[in-house]
This record gives C-alpha cells, structure tokens and sequence, in this order.
C-alpha cells in the first residue's frame, strides 16, 4: 500500500525511502519501548542457518522467519527484526516473499528438519497446518503484549495462531461513479450494478465471506452484534441463490485480487464485493474516491497472522519474539506503512488512518467481526466442494 510522509499515502519509491531512511529511529523507540538496549547496528541475514549459539538459553546464532512481501515485510525488517535481533542476541535471516501456499510447503518440506522459527500463514492455512502437527502453541506466560493489550480472539486455533494486523473484508467501491450506497448485500442486485460487480473466486476466502454475507442477505438476517460464535451453515445454502441472482451484474470473477483493483481505480468496474480494505489506500493517495462499505449483514475482520513452528530453532523463545510485534511502535508503523489495522488494543490511530478505513482492534464498528467467530473446522471441510460448485454453476 502507499504511504506519504507523515501519514498514510506516500508513492512506493517515496515510501521505500521512508521506512529505510527511518528504520533505525523507529527501532529505537521500540526497542526503548520493550525495555531493550539498541546496539549501534544490526544486519538481517541471508545466508544459511548456523548450529552454534548466540547469547543464553541455547539460543542459536541465527534464525529464520519467514514473513509477507511488500510493505509490511520492510515495517518487519526495521522494527520488529532489530528488536529480536537485539533482545535474543541472534541474527535473523529474513524470507520476505511468503504466502500461505508457500509456508505451508515451507512446512512440509521441513518436516523432518525444521529450519524456519516463525512463519506467517492465513486461516485456513494456519488450522491445517496446525491440525498436522507443524506448529507449536504459543506460550501466554511470555507474551506481556499480548495479555494485556490484545483481544481475546488474537489467538486462535488453540493457541497456534496470532493475529498481528486487521483487514476489513467488505465491498469496496468507487464513489465517482454515482452509484447506490451499498448498506445490504442486496443491494448488488440493483439494476445500476449491472456489469459494474466483480466478486472473488471461491478458491479465495473472501468467497467463502461473499457466500455466507450473501446467504444471510437472502434470508433477511444479520450475524448478531457482539456474536463470539457464528454456525454460518444455514447461510451458506441460501448463498448459493444469491449468487445465481448476482450472475447479471457480474462484470468479472476475480482469482489474484490485484487486477481488480486497476479496474476499479479506473472506474471500470463499480464494486469489488469483499475485499482487503488496504487495496484501496493507494488510490485514496491520489485522489480516488474508493470507499468501504459496511453492509448490514457484517463485515469481518481479516488477519495477517503468526505461526510458530514445531520443533524449529530457538522454538522455546518463539513466543515472547512474536510478542514484540504487538508492541505499540510496529503497530502504528505497519498501519501507517502498509494501511492494515493494529491488534493491539491500546493503540489510537490517528484520524486520517481512520478516514482511510484502517481498522483499529480497539475500536471497531459493532457490525464487524473477527474472522474467528465462524466454524472453520465446517468451512475446511466443504470448501473443496464449494469450489467445484461455484466454477459450476456460478463461474462465466
């Protein structure tokens, strides 16, 4: 996403300059921050891991994680790396280009020889993953960040996962075209959105979000405020009929997410129905009226998430490095870099991330909610089918 000096929205070159230019001034308020000494300089690593130690409790010489490109990935290395680098005495060699598919056969590859300390994986990566024996829960006891700043629902799949930034997941669209206000699913089905709605592939977890938020839409229903839990069986059968009645208004079906948003800046399309609200800081920065909608159905919060892995070096200090992200100086610096939302529940962002729809765990509208509430074990075990049906009888 864009940034600019002093806030969000800047050109990328700009932005990259920014976060190097300020990298070690921003560690060094975190660092300052966690309690921990700065050193006069750190490298982040990219050879090889090293079997001898660095510091106490066997701690090895070098760890690996591997964390998401872009801009979150550089708001990482200038933060939250220093800080582990500094608090462990360690050096940490940095896989910056990871997605979920990537660690999951990150994962598989290493079974037998774990190489990597923290990976970064997206529900239902992270329950898979969990569920065959690859990650290691977190231990509470090290995580001060966590259990005194963070929501309960920051941790899930029993203690396997950590949530660090927030999306919203809910319609986006470009204001300039004149069209609706999107206040219900339905809404799409109006006839000024015919050919301006693109929605994502059900290989995509926003299509499992459209299939539940369209199928509640048809029923007249809503997920109930403050809901901690939410059987979205039900929904997912009347979604099938939304989705058939939305075929006309189908200007595409989106499997990469990033081109859509082109033709949405450009006003090609109307809607792209759900999405990653960050997708559209960039082209706030240059004066494109795109916006967020909040249907009265729900919208939910989306997670970038942490994962320890089972058996991998310096596996028993994992928890309290991963804590550090939670601390408040990389939570502004990841939403001010990269337009995603703090978890921790003591940062306040400022107003012109709010008017950005930065989502902020501390204050969240009362119609948006954790991924978390929904049954993932239900949705992991139909998604395959899902997908077959979908390319179908709903795919053009």
């Amino acid at each position: 996403m864009e940034a600019r000096d002093g806030g969000l929205l800047m050109d990328p070159v700009s932005r990259r300059r920014f976060l190097q230019r300020s990298g070690a001034a921003l560690a060094g308020a975190f660092l300052a921050a966690c309690g921990v000494r700065q050193s006069s300089g750190t490298s982040v690593g990219t050879s090889p891991g090293s079997s001898t130690t660095a510091g106490g409790g066997g701690i090895p010489a070098e760890i690996r994680i591997g964390v998401y490109a872009g801009d979150q990935a550089m708001v990482q290395r200038n933060i939250w790396v220093p800080a582990i680098e500094e608090q462990f005495g360690t050096t940490v060699l940095f896989d910056d280009s990871t997605t979920t598919a990537k660690s999951l056969a990150t994962l598989e590859a290493e079974a037998d020889d774990p190489q990597h300390t923290i990976l970064m994986l997206e529900n239902p990566g992270a329950r898979r993953a969990a569920l065959d024996g690859y990650l290691q829960p977190f231990d509470l006891s090290q995580m001060p960040n966590l259990s005194s700043s963070a929501p309960p629902w920051a941790l899930y799949e029993d203690d396997h996962a950590l949530a660090f930034a927030l999306n919203y997941m809910g319609p986006l669209t470009n204001a300039e075209l004149g069209l609706p206000e999107i206040s219900s699913y339905q809404d799409l089905l109006h006839p000024e959105f015919e050919g301006k709605v693109v929605i994502p592939s059900m290989s995509l977890i926003a299509g499992v979000y459209l299939l539940i938020l369209g199928g509640l839409s048809e029923m007249g229903e809503a997920i109930p405020a403050g809901a901690e839990s939410f059987d979205a069986e039900g929904a997912v059968e009347a979604g099938w009929g939304y989705l058939e009645k939305l075929k006309p208004q189908l200007h595409s079906i989106d499997t990469q997410v990033l081109p859509a948003f082109q033709l949405l800046g450009a006003g090609e399309i109307g809607v792209y129905a759900p999405s990653y609200s960050r997708y559209i800081a960039p082209y706030r920065s240059e004066g494109t009226d795109m916006r967020v909608a909040f249907p009265s159905e729900g919208t939910f919060l989306a997670y970038n998430t942490l994962t320890i892995v089972k058996g991998g070096p310096a596996m028993d200090q994992a928890s309290a490095m991963a804590d550090l992200i939670l601390g408040e100086d990389f939570q502004v610096g990841n939403a001010e870099a990269a337009a995603v939302g703090p978890v921790n529940t003591d940062v306040t962002l400022s107003e012109e991330l709010q008017e950005n729809y930065v989502p902020a765990a501390g204050d969240l509208p009362e119609n948006a909610f954790p991924q978390g509430i929904l049954n993932w074990e239900f949705i992991a075990e139909n998604h395959a089918d899902w997908i077959d049906r979908f390319d179908a009888e709903i795919a053009l």
